[in-house]
């Protein structure tokens, strides 16, 4: 890897790489959506990002979260894939969206909102995590994930 990779010119912006959102993942993620009229979800309650997180491809950063829910024209009308399997998560790669995490516990915070939602909103964000983890209902609890994880470390052992 060469030094340019790793250096940014402008410190104060997220870097990227490999089309993954890769540092200052709280500014990327809040001001990617800065300006836009929220879209009004089926319960009445406001949204900019729906998050999902999932499994990449990537070694470095096999863990993705991206939004699932997309503004046009400065939020007048919204594009919203959510349960559309793949198409989300290409509508974001596209728009430069995807932020790449070395950890899926961390992936999974973030996707939740603890990490960059504010306000009354992170508490709100807190409990759903505290309340999901209770239940047992995180990816990173799931049998689904002790899979994968050990199907990552077959494959990084054979490489």
């Amino acid at each position: 890897m060469k030094a340019k990779d790793y250096f940014n010119p402008d410190p104060k912006k997220p870097r990227t790489k490999d089309g993954l959102i890769v540092s200052r993942k709280v500014k990327a993620l809040r001001d990617m959506r800065k300006g836009v009229t929220p879209l009004k979800n089926p319960d009445g309650s406001p949204s900019t990002h729906v998050l999902e997180s999932g499994e990449s491809g990537n070694k470095r950063r096999p863990y993705e979260v991206n939004p699932q829910v997309f503004p046009n024209n400065k939020g007048e009308t919204w594009t919203d894939l959510r349960g559309k399997g793949n198409e989300a998560y290409y509508e974001a790669k596209k728009r430069g969206e995807v932020v790449g995490f070395k950890s899926a516990k961390r992936a999974e915070k973030f996707g939740y909102g603890k990490k960059w939602k504010e306000g009354q909103d992170k508490k709100d964000a807190n409990e759903a995590y505290r309340k999901d983890k209770k239940a047992g209902k995180l990816y990173t609890q799931s049998e689904q994930f002790k899979a994968d994880k050990q199907r990552i470390k077959q494959s990084r052992k054979k490489k």
